[in-house]
């Protein structure tokens, strides 16, 4: 579960789920920026989800209603790549274009000749003044109308959905996690020879440590995608459980719903950073 490692501080201080956004998004709600999930075949940037999220709206508004198509989007894409690879071939590796359905737009990546990458979402703006190439996939289906739960929902939810605290190293619990996640099962890895490998440290630390050296050291993606994965995977059951009372939770529902005297300290808009605004700059 994301509630593991999600903080209700976090759901009140940041815009997002303000809304409506598409249930999915909920597991990736505590994302950084600067991170990126695997998702259909596609390294998505932590930028590019927040911003589905409706994150930086307040400084930048976007419609939010794409990320209901998103995942279609990547799927017609992969299909559409197989058929007009003229346009893909052309475009150089490290080279950035833009991707169109349902009238909108995300920015991404070529990486290499089999690897690309959503680096921002764009909304659908009337006139993108871009000179990188635009690749319109025309209409997709939606994956679902299920919207994600609102700030006071979640708070809700996270005193019924408190995870159980993992007290200790467990190297069945680490195969198990592993062996029983489906999307690791269509990379090139030895899954079998990798747990062996990892289970014989006897914390998550080292293990952590291990697959971080592992990412920096590989040079082909198609390997770092699935040792990202994994890292990520161990460092979930690796964080410790974050303890609330009964009153605190009451207490941040309250003022997050009703807009207690104290909410400003809770309802933070956040402008976005520097990083931010150069990526907006290169779109």
């Amino acid at each position: 579960m994301w509630f593991d490692i999600l903080k209700w501080e976090e759901i009140l201080k940041r815009k997002i789920f303000e809304g409506e956004v598409p249930k999915w998004l909920e597991e990736y709600a505590d994302i950084e920026e600067k991170d990126s999930e695997e998702i259909e075949g596609f390294e998505v940037s932590g930028h590019a989800l927040k911003r589905m999220m409706g994150w930086d709206e307040s400084n930048d508004p976007r419609k939010l209603d794409g990320g209901f198509f998103f995942k279609g989007m990547l799927r017609k894409l992969k299909e559409r790549m197989k058929i007009e690879f003229q346009f893909f071939n052309r475009l150089k590796d490290g080279e950035k274009f833009n991707v169109k359905a349902n009238g909108y737009v995300w920015g991404m990546k070529k990486n290499t000749d089999d690897d690309y990458s959503v680096v921002t979402y764009l909304g659908n703006p009337e006139d993108i003044k871009s000179a990188f190439k635009l690749f319109d996939i025309g209409l997709v289906d939606s994956d679902g109308w299920e919207y994600a739960r609102s700030r006071e929902e979640l708070i809700a939810a996270r005193k019924i959905e408190k995870p159980a605290k993992e007290k200790e190293y467990s190297a069945s619990k680490v195969r198990e996690i592993i062996m029983g996640d489906p999307s690791l099962k269509h990379y090139s890895v030895d899954l079998d020879k990798l747990v062996n490998r990892l289970t014989s440290f006897d914390n998550y630390d080292d293990i952590i440590g291990a697959l971080n050296q592992a990412i920096e050291d590989e040079p082909r993606d198609r390997i770092k995608i699935p040792l990202r994965k994994i890292r990520n995977l161990i460092s979930d059951i690796n964080k410790a459980e974050i303890i609330y009372t009964e009153d605190t939770l009451k207490e941040a529902g309250r003022l997050a719903f009703n807009g207690g005297s104290n909410s400003n300290i809770y309802h933070i808009k956040y402008g976005g950073d520097e990083d931010d605004k150069e990526r907006e700059e290169e779109y």
